[in-house]
């Protein structure tokens, strides 16, 4: 079993619109019940799904140490098929750099691409915490908004 699961999730609406990001993070390592888990969320001013997405992401690894073994689930095509490589960087490059950076040094982390929630059997863990985050994703675009500093519609 890895160290940490890790289930993230971001979006907007309309798109590019108001976006934001859900994650959850259970410690494996740890005994104490009461710290296995955490979630964060934050809204966003203005963005795109794909860097809602990403950041997600990166957010989540920023909380994990580096010798830590990492199982990380999203639902996002976008992201996983960039980490396996199936597809270039071309746009986002502000986040690909800070997930670069996030990445770098990490012995273990597992990309996992899960089928949302809305087309799957929410049976299990898996899929019962990608539809936690996908409400924290609504939530956090109704609540306190910030910048997305690197977002810019012309890329």
């Amino acid at each position: 079993m890895s160290d940490f699961l890790i289930w993230t999730d971001g979006g907007c609406d309309p798109n590019p619109g108001t976006g934001g990001y859900g994650i959850i993070i259970k410690n494996n390592i740890i005994q104490d019940e009461t710290e296995k888990e955490r979630e964060r969320q934050q809204g966003f001013i203005k963005s795109t799904n794909n860097r809602m997405e990403l950041l997600a992401v990166i957010e989540a690894l920023k909380e994990i140490p580096k010798e830590a073994s990492v199982k990380l689930y999203t639902d996002s095509t976008y992201v996983v098929n960039h980490v396996k490589g199936d597809e270039k960087k071309n746009n986002n490059h502000d986040l690909w750099k800070l997930f670069d950076e996030v990445m770098e040094n990490r012995n273990s982390v597992e990309f996992v691409w899960v089928k949302g929630y809305k087309k799957a059997e929410i049976t299990d863990e898996i899929h019962m915490n990608n539809k936690r985050c996908d409400e924290m994703v609504h939530k956090a675009r109704k609540g306190v908004l910030i910048p997305d500093k690197g977002y810019n519609p012309k890329s």
